[in-house]
């Protein structure tokens, strides 16, 4: 039995972010808020027994006012703004990893937790606006939870691609989310579905290798950088496409501009997914 200093010890001065369990084992976050870059929720309880909401959320939440602990149950209480039990949550217990997770009492199908990961509390959460700042980006049709499970501990979200078939469409797609998210910072573009993140240090496009040759089947880098060469790749196939007398297809453009337009701007690195 603990009492409440102990799961003060537990619980007060971490980030806590709230995710939804569904059936199938998909997590998914919650953003709130009606404009650009509201944030995703997350608590950090107080010793006072207040909650305070360390993201750059839309609005606060009424049910998540103040806490208390039912010692008896070994529960968690939550209050609304007029002190009115709202929800009630079992004490944190060890999840994956070194994660903490706080498992919401419901009645629905779906279970509700906040988690707590320590690499959060290495930065400001505040910054973490829709999608964070660290992406890993893969087609829906690789996806596995297991993978969401790895990236989550590298710190990285992960963002499901729909193309399928046309590498284009799916740069496409990567283009689209990454030119409209400027906060984003470190992207990995993988078409493998596994855990794998590897960067360049020395802020080049890190493409791994493939016969000799470098795989736009795996690559990452700095957004400005990754944008840039998306640009690049979408801007030339148009011109493939409208030019009667270009009989490359897509692998070989791109082959084309990562070696004669981006020469010294990136590298290659053997990625242990790759063989």
């Amino acid at each position: 039995m603990l009492n409440k200093d102990e799961v003060k010890d537990l619980i007060c001065d971490r980030f806590w972010t709230f995710r939804g369990i569904d059936a199938k084992k998909h997590f998914s976050t919650l953003f709130i808020g009606t404009e650009p870059g509201s944030g995703m929720l997350a608590l950090c309880f107080q010793h006072d027994g207040s909650i305070t909401f360390p993201t750059n959320v839309g609005f606060e939440p009424g049910e998540y006012r103040y806490w208390d602990l039912d010692e008896e149950k070994q529960e968690i209480i939550f209050f609304d703004y007029n002190h009115q039990a709202s929800k009630r949550a079992h004490l944190p217990v060890q999840w994956f990893g070194d994660s903490l997770k706080i498992e919401l009492i419901t009645d629905s199908d779906n279970t509700e937790v906040f988690t707590h990961e320590p690499h959060v509390d290495q930065y400001a959460i505040k910054k973490r606006v829709i999608g964070g700042t660290h992406m890993f980006f893969t087609p829906r049709s690789v996806y596995k939870f297991e993978l969401f499970q790895d990236l989550a501990f590298l710190n990285f979200d992960i963002k499901l691609i729909n193309a399928e078939n046309a590498i284009i469409n799916f740069f496409s797609e990567v283009y689209q989310y990454a030119i409209i998210h400027p906060q984003l910072e470190e992207l990995v573009i993988s078409q493998l579905g596994q855990p794998c993140v590897q960067l360049s240090q020395e802020n080049k496009i890190l493409f791994a290798n493939k016969d000799g040759q470098p795989s736009y089947n795996y690559f990452s880098g700095e957004r400005a950088l990754i944008v840039e060469f998306l640009t690049v790749v979408l801007a030339e196939n148009c011109k493939r496409l409208l030019n009667k007398d270009d009989y490359r297809n897509e692998e070989e453009m791109i082959q084309d501009i990562i070696l004669n337009q981006f020469t010294d701007r990136y590298e290659v690195e053997e990625i242990p997914i790759m063989k």
